[in-house]
C-alpha cells in the first residue's frame, strides 16, 4: 500500500491472502474489521501511523523501521514483532495478543505500551527502554531485558527475568521510598534517622538486597504502616554492615533473610 491516508471500515478480508502490506506515509486506520491476515510494515524509515480498533485477526502483526504513534484497542492479533522505529511510541489496550516481541537495536528509546492485555508471552531486548506491561495477563514467558520500564501488576503462568543493574547504589539521604527500579542491591547510608517505608519503582518478583552503613535507617512494617512485611511484624532498625533482603509480590516487599553484623 502507498502513502496517503486509508480508512477501513467493516471490512472482512476473507481474500487477502498476504494480508497487509504498509510502505508507504500516512496513517491507516482499520475499524470493526475481520480477518485481516497480517499487517506488515517492512520499509525502514518510513513515518506513519497505524490506528486498529475492534480488529479480529489471527495473522501477525510485523513493523521494522516504522515511526510515528500507533494505536492498537479492543483487537485479537496473533504475533506482535516490533522494531525500532515501528514501536515509537505504541499503545496497545485491551487486546488478546500471541507472543509478543520488541527489538530497538540500540536505536534511540521509544515506549510501547501494553494495557490490560492477553498474550502469550513478552520479550524486549536489552535496548528496549521505556516499555510499559501493565495489568496484564501473560501465558507464558517474560523476558524483559531493557531497563527504566514500568512492569507492574501482572499475571505471568511462565518464568520472568528482567535485570538488575547498578549493584552498589547509595540511596539519597533521607528518602523515605528510595527507587529500586533496575537494581538488586541498595545501600541505605542516611545522614539522620530516616523511617524508610516503602521502595519506589520496584516490579513484582524482584528480589533486593538492602545493606546498612550506620544506625540511622529505621524499616516500617506494614503492621506500623509501612510497605514491608518483616520477620515477628517488627520495625527492623539497621546497624553498621547490616543487610536485609526482601522480594516484591503486589505492593508488599516481603523479607526473606537478614544478616545483623
Amino acid at each position: 500500500m502507498a502513502g496517503g491516508d486509508i480508512d477501513f471500515r467493516g471490512i472482512a478480508a476473507v481474500d487477502f491472502r498476504d494480508g497487509f502490506i504498509l510502505d508507504g506515509y500516512g496513517t491507516v486506520r482499520f475499524t470493526d474489521c475481520r480477518n485481516i491476515i497480517s499487517l506488515r510494515s517492512p520499509v525502514s524509515g518510513v513515518t506513519g501511523q497505524v490506528l486498529m480498533v475492534n480488529v479480529w485477526s489471527s495473522g501477525p502483526v510485523i513493523m521494522v523501521g516504522r515511526g510515528g504513534r500507533s494505536l492498537f484497542a479492543n483487537c485479537h492479533l496473533g504475533d506482535i514483532t516490533l522494531s525500532y522505529p515501528a514501536a515509537g511510541p505504541t499503545l496497545f489496550t485491551n487486546c488478546s495478543l500471541g507472543m509478543v516481541s520488541i527489538d530497538h537495536a540500540g536505536a534511540a528509546p521509544s515506549g510501547v505500551q501494553f494495557l490490560h492485555c492477553v498474550m502469550s508471552g513478552y520479550t524486549t531486548d536489552a535496548f528496549a527502554t521505556e516499555q510499559w506491561l501493565l495489568e496484564s495477563m501473560v501465558n507464558g514467558n517474560v523476558n524483559a531485558n531493557g531497563l527504566n520500564s514500568r512492569i507492574e501488576n501482572n499475571r505471568v503462568s511462565g518464568t520472568f527475568s528482567a535485570p538488575f543493574t547498578d549493584t552498589f547504589h547509595t540511596a539519597t539521604s533521607g528518602d523515605t521510598t528510595p527507587s529500586v527500579s533496575g537494581r538488586d542491591w541498595l545501600t541505605l547510608a542516611n545522614a539522620t534517622a530516616t523511617i524508610v517505608t516503602n521502595l519506589d519503582d520496584g516490579t513484582p518478583g524482584q528480589r533486593v538486597t538492602l545493606m546498612f552503613t550506620n544506625g540511622s535507617t529505621t524499616l516500617r512494617d506494614a503492621a506500623s504502616g509501612g510497605s514491608f512485611q518483616l520477620a515477628n511484624g517488627v520495625n527492623f532498625i539497621g546497624t553498621v554492615d547490616d543487610t536485609l533482603t526482601v522480594i516484591r509480590r503486589g505492593t508488599i516487599w516481603y523479607e526473606v533473610g537478614r544478616s545483623v553484623n
